[in-house]
């Protein structure tokens, strides 16, 4: 029964794959401006074949989604090699007895991994001018394998990231309710391009008295986690889990000083994140990444700024115009409280350093644009 209950599952799974796999063959002989489209095909595949164990041409097809997702043709090629050569893999899988026994020529898996990533290396910005600076950091320790470019930096990442969003400002085509659903799959494909090249907070809470969800972020706010464990590694329990563009970490059983929740407070403060306390112990919410992440809207003198929706504990998601509304943020360990015109809702948003030569009020360094092109002061500071 076991045996069958296993088969059951294997069938299931190359089911599945299988059907990936037909999306994205079928997405390929699309128009190239349906690109985006078959790069949400590839990133299912993707993960079938993981589920597989097929974790080489998983990788291959996670780099191929990338640069689909890019809107780059010249990947169209390599995309249909590597489509018949995993029909041919899962067809021998499916079927044991079609296996050829002849020394026929394995398909060039990482000879085509060093392709689609010399692809992206070579990429063009679509939007130089919004691009970050290009500076390395050193390497994260305990993550051997990982780029030790930031995240922040990560060429990649921005370029993805500003074309879906330019995509999402042509999207004014068809009915409201199509043009909503979209909008939607733009903004989910916006926030997986933004996970390219992040790492797994697994790796840094790996004791087995921790629990942690499928949790990832960016090389900085890892970096800035790293900062705090003498202090997060006292804790009894680390609990940690991501909802969306928010990570949540509790730690449970600890006792900080009022030094030490001001040193972590100014941590997260720069992490975009805030610290609250627990009744046996302490909450940290803050951003998976420093250049998407969930923004809070709202109207103050005049100008529309934008806040981490981790300093927002209690603003709601959906606007509220009236006037005159307090607006109460936890910025690392300090509460600030701002007069505001009016609620502009939770939107996740695409960050950029304000360029040179552009006139901004004094402090605020950062912009924010949401998807449908709004832009936002970046409010982060404490008054």
């Amino acid at each position: 029964m076991a045996d069958n209950s296993r088969h059951d599952h294997w069938a299931l799974l190359l089911a599945d794959a299988e059907r990936a796999l037909d999306g994205l063959r079928q997405s390929l002989h699309q128009p190239w401006q349906d690109m985006p489209q078959s790069a949400l095909h590839a990133l299912d595949l993707v993960s079938a074949l993981s589920r597989l164990g097929m974790t080489t041409q998983a990788e291959v097809v996670q780099a191929v989604s990338q640069q689909l997702s890019l809107g780059q043709p010249n990947v169209l090629n390599l995309a249909h090699e590597v489509v018949q050569a995993l029909e041919r893999l899962l067809q021998e899988r499916t079927q044991p007895e079609l296996r050829s026994d002849a020394l026929d020529a394995a398909p060039p898996w990482d000879e085509w991994r060093r392709q689609v990533h010399a692809t992206a290396a070579s990429a063009q910005p679509a939007w130089s001018g919004l691009n970050a600076s290009s500076a390395s950091l050193v390497p994260i320790a305990g993550y051997g394998t990982l780029s030790a470019e930031s995240t922040s930096t990560h060429p990649l990442r921005q370029q993805g990231m500003d074309l879906l969003q330019h995509a999402r400002l042509l999207n004014a085509q068809g009915d409201e309710s199509a043009r909503r659903a979209l909008d939607a799959v733009l903004a989910e494909l916006q926030d997986r391009t933004c996970r390219l090249d992040q790492v797994p907070l697994r790796n840094l809470y790996n004791q087995s008295h921790h629990r942690v969800d499928d949790a990832w972020a960016d090389q900085d706010i890892v970096r800035g986690l790293q900062q705090l464990q003498p202090m997060a590694l006292r804790s009894r329990n680390i609990q940690v889990e991501c909802r969306g563009l928010l990570l949540f970490i509790d730690w449970l059983g600890l006792e900080l000083t009022a030094d030490e929740r001001h040193t972590a407070g100014k941590i997260l403060h720069r992490l975009g994140g805030s610290l609250g306390e627990l009744p046996k112990g302490y909450r940290l919410c803050l951003p998976c990444s420093l250049k998407r992440m969930s923004g809070f809207g709202f109207m103050m003198a005049g100008r529309r700024y934008a806040v981490s929706a981790a300093q927002c504990p209690g603003g709601p998601l959906s606007p509220t115009p009236q006037a005159d509304i307090p607006l109460n943020l936890r910025l690392g360990d300090q509460t600030l409280t701002l007069k505001t015109d009016a609620w502009l809702g939770s939107h996740p948003m695409n960050l950029h350093p304000i360029p040179l030569g552009v006139t901004a009020p004094e402090g605020v360094k950062t912009v924010a644009l949401d998807g449908s092109g709004r832009v936002y002061l970046w409010f982060d500071r404490l008054g």
